[in-house]
């Protein structure tokens, strides 16, 4: 979903937008090692403040992973809150507005992939593909 930041002008300089993503197939080409379980439901909250646009983008989702240790498939439950600062997408805080305008399944996208952790363990408990 594309938010069109002139909307903000509209709505006196702070919106809020619940948006559900059904899929991220604008990024299949990129290989992952999960799969994100779909509909995933968020929010964006706009905030104008003199020159600079602020944006909070919060989700919950659920993701598939395989066990480092025992192979089998486990579900992994992210939250997330991220805050930006809209602008020229220079800084690593900030995100760019094409066109005057916000891609926030892209945002989400990135969040996912940045709280996939790094080792994928099913339970404290797993005793790995040996037993």
């Amino acid at each position: 979903m594309r938010y069109d930041l002139r909307e903000l002008k509209r709505n006196g300089g702070h919106d809020t937008v619940p948006f559900t993503i059904a899929d991220f197939n604008a990024y299949s080409d990129i290989e992952t090692d999960f799969s994100p379980v779909f509909p995933i439901e968020a929010v964006a909250e706009f905030s104008e403040t003199g020159d600079t646009v602020l944006l909070k983008v919060s989700f919950e989702a659920d993701v598939v992973l395989k066990c480092d240790r025992c192979l089998g498939e486990f579900k992994k439950h992210i939250v997330s809150e991220e805050n930006y600062a809209v602008g020229d997408g220079d800084s690593a805080e900030s995100v760019s507005a094409e066109n005057g305008s916000v891609d926030l399944d892209q945002l989400v996208w990135e969040a996912v992939c940045l709280a996939i952790p790094y080792q994928h363990i099913c339970g404290d408990d797993c005793k790995g593909i040996s037993q």
